[in-house]
């Protein structure tokens, strides 16, 4: 499966190719997304987007976040804020591709 992710929504300089980033997901008996985690290695990251490897040769960087779906069906009211409070940062036409082995 081939998902695509704006390249705004990174910071500059930062490259995830060829990054592993194990993601642990949960499913409910109906087939649902109830927990998804995915651990990142922010050394390999950083090493990836340019910085030094001897700079992390002794450290360990390393980020895991947890998402937990429910309420699935209950109706929900979302009002989406005034223009004036928000900002497209996202380069017109950019996208980075992210292909899960």
């Amino acid at each position: 499966m081939t998902q695509f992710v704006p390249a705004g929504a990174l910071p500059d300089g930062v490259d995830f190719t060829g990054i592993a980033m194990p993601v642990e997901v949960y499913i409910d008996g109906e087939g649902r997304l109830r927990r998804e985690i995915v651990d990142i290695d922010l050394a390999e990251v950083a090493i990836a987007s340019g910085a030094p490897a001897s700079e992390f040769a002794d450290v360990s960087v390393s980020m895991s976040t947890t998402v937990d779906y429910y309420d699935f069906g209950v109706p929900i009211e979302v009002k989406p804020p005034p223009a004036s409070d928000t900002t497209d940062i996202t380069p017109p036409g950019a996208s980075i591709k992210v292909d899960p082995a």
